[in-house]
């Protein structure tokens, strides 16, 4: 399962960088690299396959670059940035140590982060990993707008690992808060 919200959010934490952040004389181009990076990315997404690899392998040296010189809400956006890179690569450890340094960070963006972690480490370690990592996930941000999207993708896991019962009962807590 792969949730396209967590591209939003990359996009979304550069935008508000754009409009937030005192430009900053050692990094002046940071928030401008990273949108540019970012929609490169996402028109990488739409390559045929054959191409893809070697846009976001040039996408990650860039992002290596920006990541040097980066700081702050930047760094915190780069990192999340390059972590969505990552994963379309198909590099799920990569990917998941960035989305965790991000939510390191912290900020208003921490659990979005963290959410795309367990994502990553569903595709890396298997469906039985991420269902200890969505519990954990749920008790680190119980208050988070993502908890209804991470209940589904817990009954999604369970239903991959065949638990019906676990399944039934997600799906009644999700038809409760609906």
């Amino acid at each position: 399962m792969r949730n396209v919200s967590t591209t939003r959010v990359a996009f979304g934490i550069i935008a508000a960088l754009r409009i937030t952040a005192p430009a900053r004389a050692e990094s002046p181009n940071t928030s401008d690299d990273l949108e540019a990076i970012g929609l490169e990315m996402e028109r990488a997404s739409r390559l045929p396959v054959a191409e893809r690899e070697s846009a976001l392998q040039s996408l990650s040296a860039r992002m290596n670059q920006v990541l040097k010189k980066s700081e702050g809400s930047n760094k915190t956006a780069a990192q999340f940035l390059y972590g969505e890179i990552r994963f379309l690569s198909g590099d799920r450890s990569k990917a998941i140590e960035m989305y965790r340094r991000a939510e390191k960070e912290g900020g208003r963006y921490a659990d979005d982060a963290a959410f795309a972690a367990v994502i990553a480490l569903e595709g890396r370690e298997g469906d039985a990993a991420a269902a200890a990592a969505w519990l954990e996930w749920e008790k680190k941000y119980p208050k988070s707008p993502l908890r209804g999207e991470a209940l589904v993708a817990r009954s999604w896991n369970a239903l991959r690992r065949d638990a019906l019962d676990e399944t039934k009962r997600l799906l009644d807590q999700i038809d409760k808060q609906s």
